[in-house]
């Protein structure tokens, strides 16, 4: 059982991979880590960040995967500090001061709108010690960009985006799962790409041989600091760029 999962305003939008083409979705208010791997889950890739920086330098994953995002690096936003996570909950002021004194730079809304998911994640994974052994950090829009031969989509927000990114995912049943899930949610808790993006993270740890876009680090806590993407998807595109020089 392979599971991917993005964030939504409900929570947790999780698509789950039994096989090639059987799928599954449910919403899930909070997820619980040691509970996916009772239930037998062999791959977990979730679009949140994992492992966090402690100051300026940030996390080299975020700055490598820019890199694969040409003229759409802005998709991939920093990481917010230890510090700020550890001291969860805070308004904006308090962790943008905090974020300030330690690093230098402010702390963006779009991050503090997931700092409650991304301490919910990282309170689990120092507590169970084989959480990197099944739980990959991934990042959709480089999922997608490693199906489209490295190459940037349009955004994510227009119509003309959402279908390359559902074509790309060449999968009917796939296809099938994205359509109920649009027909049974509202779309101001469950948005367009929430669903793709969770479908994407699936096919992932569906596909398998998840390793990092570049070497691993490990942070303050113990936790490794990886983007990751199947092996496959990222000779693919370096053996394109080969072949280009």
């Amino acid at each position: 059982m392979f599971l991917g999962v993005d964030g939504c305003r409900q929570g947790w939008l999780c698509v789950t991979a039994y096989g090639p083409e059987q799928f599954a979705w449910q919403i899930r208010p909070a997820l619980d880590l040691a509970e996916l791997k009772r239930l037998g889950v062999l791959r977990l890739a979730i679009d949140i960040p994992i492992g966090l920086p402690d100051g300026a330098e940030g996390r080299i994953c975020d700055r490598v995967a820019r890199q694969l995002l040409p003229g759409a690096g802005s998709r991939v936003f920093p990481a917010p500090l230890r510090a700020v996570i550890e001291r969860w909950p805070l308004s904006y002021a308090e962790a943008n001061q905090i974020s300030r004194e330690q690093s230098g730079k402010g702390i963006s809304h779009q991050t503090l709108n997931i700092a409650a998911k991304i301490a919910q994640i990282d309170q689990q994974h120092q507590a169970l010690p084989e959480a990197s052994d099944f739980i990959y950090e991934a990042h959709p829009e480089v999922l997608f960009a490693l199906l489209n031969d490295g190459q940037p989509l349009p955004s994510k927000k227009t119509a003309q985006g959402q279908q390359r990114r559902l074509a790309l995912l060449s999968s009917p049943a796939l296809v099938s799962l994205y359509q109920e899930v649009l027909r049974l949610t509202p779309r101001q808790q469950v948005q367009r790409d929430d669903i793709l993006d969770a479908c994407v993270c699936t096919l992932a740890a569906l596909t398998g041989d998840l390793v990092g876009i570049c070497p691993s680090e490990i942070d303050s806590r113990g936790v490794p600091i990886r983007i990751c993407a199947p092996r496959t998807w990222l000779a693919s595109i370096r053996k394109t760029a080969d072949e280009n020089k």
